[in-house]
Formats: structure tokens, sequence, C-alpha cells
């Protein structure tokens, strides 16, 4: 038997959509809404909020990256300061003529071993460790370093390395994509008309508008229908302010309830099950 196969669709409810007056951030009637440039409405207190909360975070990687950036200035300050050292060493070495570690070390190895055969040679150097004692010192150095060798003592254990990070954007921006900087003092307040049913009404014709494409005057901050954007050519068709209707910015119409699109009709493809 095949059951729910292909595509099924369902036409979607109002209830479905976000409603216009509805804040992006906590789902809820907007409380002294407020938009951004880019026609995303919210509450004011919510966008305060998410602001506090975006600049909490800046400060905590300002202070990460401040730290990241002295510990590598530090670490190139000591490389070169070894690089330094070790030059004017070899320049101290060469101007008196001095023997490198590596040739005093050859020459104890010929002093001692020059003149002995090949058995010989290994015999006494075998005899030689086995005279040498090791300090207390020197034993501690070899655990530490057999422990630093060590795979499974956890405090020594290889990790990733620390990713170097970037100077972090010191500006807020707008919770929803796409993102822009947006700051407090840039949002524009909107002044909603109301019928009897809390229904928001366009302030030109009164027609009410629910998921309908809408648009706020930024000047005066009125909201008004597609319809009646054509009259806000040089002033306000509500309150008389002068306005062009070129920098009316839309409301953004994508829902955040059940339905994350503005079609009326939603589609599933369910897989075929046989039995």
């Amino acid at each position: 038997m095949v059951k729910d196969w292909g595509t099924v669709r369902q036409r979607l409810g109002a209830e479905s959509f976000k409603a216009l007056d509805q804040c992006f951030l906590c789902l809820s009637p907007a409380q002294s809404p407020v938009i951004c440039s880019k026609g995303h409405i919210f509450c004011r207190e919510c966008l305060l909020r998410n602001f506090l909360d975006q600049k909490e975070r800046i400060r905590l990687m300002q202070a990460k990256w401040q730290r990241q950036t002295e510990a590598q200035a530090e670490k190139v300050r000591v490389e070169e300061e070894r690089k330094a050292a070790q030059a004017k060493e070899d320049f101290i070495r060469i101007a008196e003529k001095l023997p490198s570690a590596a040739q005093w070390q050859a020459f104890e190895e010929d002093r001692r071993y020059g003149l002995m055969g090949p058995e010989e040679r290994t015999l006494a150097r075998a005899r030689d460790n086995l005279k040498e004692k090791k300090t207390l010192t020197e034993e501690s150095l070899r655990r530490e370093e057999m422990i630093k060798q060590s795979f499974w003592v956890p405090e020594v254990a290889p990790c990733a390395a620390e990713p170097v990070l970037s100077q972090p954007d010191p500006h807020t921006v707008c919770p929803l994509a796409p993102k822009h900087h947006c700051k407090l003092s840039k949002v524009i307040s909107v002044l909603m008309k109301r019928d009897v049913d809390s229904s928001v009404q366009c302030w030109h014709c009164g027609k009410a508008l629910t998921h309908h494409a809408a648009g706020v005057l930024p000047h005066c901050g009125h909201l008004i229908c597609q319809s009646c954007q054509g009259f806000a050519t040089e002033a306000c068709p509500s309150c008389g302010m002068p306005c062009q209707s070129a920098v009316i910015i839309p409301l953004v119409q994508k829902g955040t309830m059940f339905a994350a699109h503005n079609e009326v009709q939603a589609a599933i493809k369910k897989p075929v099950f046989i039995c």
C-alpha cells in the first residue's frame, strides 16, 4: 500500500502570518514601535535590550582581541631579543676566535676517544655514561620532559591552536538580516492608527493593514498603505510635514509566526511509505 506520497499543499489563513504591529524579537504587539532603515519593526525596549547585549559582547571581544594582540607583540619582541643576543654572541665568538659549542664537543670527543679503535671507543663511552652521576635537578628536568612528551597527561595534551581574531566591529547592528549598522538614536518611531478592534489602519485612507505592503514616512512616522504612498510626493497626507515618496521606508512583510514567507499556500514534499 502506498500512502501520503507526493507534494502536500495547504492554504494558509491570516493567523499563520505575522501581524503588522508585531515585534520581530518578542512576537508581541510592539510597545513604542520603532523601525530600522531596512523596515524591521521592534519594541523600543526589546531593541534597547538587544543593543545592550551586543555592546557587552563587543566589549568582551575587544578585550579578548586586545589580549591576543599584546601576546603576539610580546612574542615578537622576545624573538627579536633572542635573535639579537644570538647575533651578539656569534659576533664576539668570531671576533675573539672562540670555538663554538659543537667545536668544543668535537674537540673533547677527539681528546678522549681519538686514539681508540671502534670497539674500545664504544666500551669507553658506555663506561663513562655509567660513571656519570646525575643530580636531582637533572632527574627532575628529565621527568618533566617525559611528562611533556606524554600524550595521556591532560594538562599537556595537544589542543587546537587558538584562532587569530580580527578587530571586532564596535558598532551595533540590526538583529535581523541583512545585517547593517543600527543604533537607537537613528531608529524611527512609528505612529499607528487603530480602529475599535485594535487593527492597524492607514493614516490617509483608513484601510485596515494586516500583512499587506505598508510604509513609514521617516520625517513624521505615520504609517500609510502602498496605494496611498503616491500622495506623499511633497508632504505627508496626514500631517502635512514635507517629505518625498522616494524615502518612504517599506515594512518588511516576512512572517515570523507559523509561516516564514508571504505566500498564501504552503507546500511540503513527503516521502513514500510502502508496506
